[in-house]
């Protein structure tokens, strides 16, 4: 199942690699997450957890994935469908070894991901 996690909320859980299911663990991750909140800009709070996300089997961070998978191109000169690819490997991690099944599956994901930032261009126009 997938939680209504905050970003803020997902660093915390990256950072402290907590993962049992337990109100405690969540109350300690809101807490947590408020300091964080308090403490940094939104920017800096995603840019730290793209900095140490899992991406997949061994990807760990936006600049080892652009390592493994676009030639260590700086992540701020990717194409916008990279972008997308990216975001999307955050619920369908890599698996170490492509299927069909997974490709589908991030495809999915991808132009899911594509719809919403079409919409929120459309929105700010």
């Amino acid at each position: 199942y997938g939680g209504a996690s905050t970003i803020n909320m997902q660093l915390v859980r990256t950072i402290t690699g907590r993962r049992e299911l337990t109100i405690r663990r969540k109350i300690r991750e809101c807490i947590l997450s408020l300091i964080i909140d308090r403490k940094f800009e939104k920017k800096e709070i995603i840019n730290a957890y793209l900095a140490c996300a899992y991406f997949g089997v061994d990807i760990y961070g936006v600049n080892k994935l652009s390592l493994e998978f676009f030639n260590g191109v700086d992540i701020n000169n990717i194409s916008l469908n990279d972008a997308f690819f990216m975001a999307s490997l955050l619920k369908r991690p890599y698996p170490g070894i492509i299927s069909l099944d997974w490709a589908y599956k991030v495809n999915i994901r991808m132009n899911y991901i594509r719809k919403l930032y079409i919409a929120h261009v459309n929105r700010n126009e």
